[in-house]
């Protein structure tokens, strides 16, 4: 089942809250559909092309096999949430233009399963 979702965000809350309802449809999916471990082995980090943003299910990025950082961290919330671990979706703004999402648990520790599936970690120049 393909899931579109249009909408104009205005705040990084409203962004973690997409995030979440995505997990949300995850947990739905598992009831009908077999989803492997995220961190199995089947799916890894992709970024997409620019100017292109498909906020993806648990269910799209399983059988596709990669996603981007708001597709990794709602299935990632999915799992957790399966498993009864109120974590919850973290947003960082880089710049103006470019958010991040992560993991946040409710000890404050955070997750990024980005960079565990494979996103580049940038490198600084030697001064």
């Amino acid at each position: 089942m393909r899931v579109t979702i249009t909408m104009a965000l205005r705040s990084i809350r409203e962004l973690e809250l997409t995030v979440e309802l995505l997990a949300r449809i995850g947990l739905e999916q598992a009831k009908r559909h077999h989803l492997p471990s995220l961190y199995g082995g089947r799916i890894h980090y992709q970024l997409e092309p620019f100017g292109v943003e498909r906020w993806q299910t648990p269910l799209e990025t399983a059988a596709l096999g990669y996603g981007d950082c708001e597709d990794l961290v709602g299935y990632r919330l999915y799992e957790l949430w399966r498993d009864r671990v109120p974590a919850r979706c973290h947003i960082v703004q880089i710049n103006p233009r470019l958010f991040h999402v992560l993991v946040r648990y409710p000890n404050g520790q955070i997750e990024d399963p980005s960079a565990k599936l494979g996103m580049p970690v940038p490198t600084r120049k030697a001064g």
